[in-house]
């Protein structure tokens, strides 16, 4: 195998972080604990064989060492009932619900994820979706595993959470602002009210339960990304919901463009400057 420097780093930094976790240990099981965990990050490795290996491919093994906390736990002997987070993340995928779930009521995980990912389907019910398994997670947290996970820091998750709201609120508002700016325009110069059809004025009469639905899609997938132990799906949902915020941009430009040609269409026909041609509106 061979690492970069990165990557190297990136192994060091995830050993540290377990090493931190161990201090309760003597120093030599401590040492022992590390050296187990180095060789098997190095077994995992060495599979990809001489050639360089993906960032990608560095993360996904740590992710199935799972996060620092949990590898302490199962290095220093600490049973599943004893490590409130291993039983939480361990099987799980984002923050471990679908497999503590499943654990309680003797189920396997994947039928619940695909029960959930079968409900998310329907738009209309995506965000109750997630809302739900953010609101189960903390459910579990405090009643299940009670001070047994490290707490949440805070501050990122705030400004994370920042980020989806501020920047959908102020499209929303842009958006919103333009069409009200053309409406007083038009009465301004000519006395006239805009009249669109839903065919070009589709903006006017969805964009608030368009931003609403995405405002509460994307507020719960921050807070899954933020707090999800697993990097790689951490990168993943990070990357969907920005990508998320640029396409209802892209969506609201082209709303705006339509509410526009749907208000030049009806001054055509308002003064007759195509009186010969069938309305469009």
């Amino acid at each position: 195998m061979k690492l970069t420097d990165s990557q190297k780093r990136r192994i060091n930094t995830y050993m540290r972080e377990v090493g931190a976790y161990l201090d309760d240990l003597d120093e030599d099981r401590r040492r022992d604990a590390l050296i187990q965990l180095r060789r098997r990050l190095e077994q995992e490795l060495a599979r990809y064989g001489d050639v360089p290996v993906a960032d990608s491919d560095v993360e996904a093994v740590l992710d199935t060492c799972g996060p620092p906390s949990v590898q302490a736990a199962l290095l220093a002997g600490t049973t599943p009932s004893e490590a409130g987070e291993t039983r939480l993340h361990a099987d799980g995928l984002w923050l471990g619900v679908c497999a503590m779930l499943a654990h309680r009521f003797d189920l396997p995980p994947y039928a619940l994820r695909l029960v959930a990912v079968l409900i998310g389907i329907a738009p209309p019910l995506l965000p109750v979706v997630l809302l739900a398994y953010v609101a189960v997670y903390f459910a579990l947290r405090h009643s299940e595993l009670h001070d047994e996970t490290p707490p949440i820091d805070w501050f990122p998750l705030l400004k994370e959470l920042a980020l989806p709201f501020f920047a959908l609120l102020a499209l929303h508002a842009v958006s919103r602002g333009f069409m009200e700016l053309i409406r007083r325009l038009v009465w301004r110069f000519f006395e006239e009210e805009v009249l669109i059809s839903g065919r070009w004025g589709w903006l006017e009469i969805r964009g608030t339960g368009i931003f609403l639905w995405l405002l509460f899609c994307l507020l719960p997938l921050t807070v899954i990304y933020t707090i999800t132990p697993t990097r790689t799906w951490q990168a993943t949902l990070k990357k969907v919901s920005h990508a998320s915020i640029a396409v209802y941009a892209l969506m609201l430009c082209f709303g705006l463009a339509s509410y526009l040609v749907g208000v030049i269409l009806q001054f055509i026909d308002v003064f007759g400057e195509m009186g010969s041609l069938p309305s469009l509106l």
